[in-house]
């Protein structure tokens, strides 16, 4: 069974609302409150969506010794993750 302790915050419409609000006014939550609701992003709403979108990015690892590794996502190669 889902609780506020494993995870099953994310089901609550108040969560959902509270964690909407801290990131809208973060000056109103203290520093325990935004990591309860997960807000650590610079701009409003952002939160963690950073550190998410750099999960998603990665270097080639080229054969040729000359050639410059480029990053890429791999969003854009596996069609099946979405963006």
């Amino acid at each position: 069974m889902l609780s506020s302790f494993n995870s099953g915050k994310y089901l609550t419409r108040t969560y959902e609302r509270e964690r909407e609000r801290c990131a809208q006014d973060k000056d109103r939550y203290s520093t325990a409150d935004q990591a309860y609701y997960e807000i650590s992003g610079q701009s409003p709403g952002m939160g963690d969506r950073e550190r998410m979108e750099d999960g998603f990015k990665m270097d080639t690892d080229p054969i040729d010794p000359l050639t410059n590794p480029t990053e890429i996502d791999i969003r854009d190669v596996r069609k099946e993750i979405g963006r």
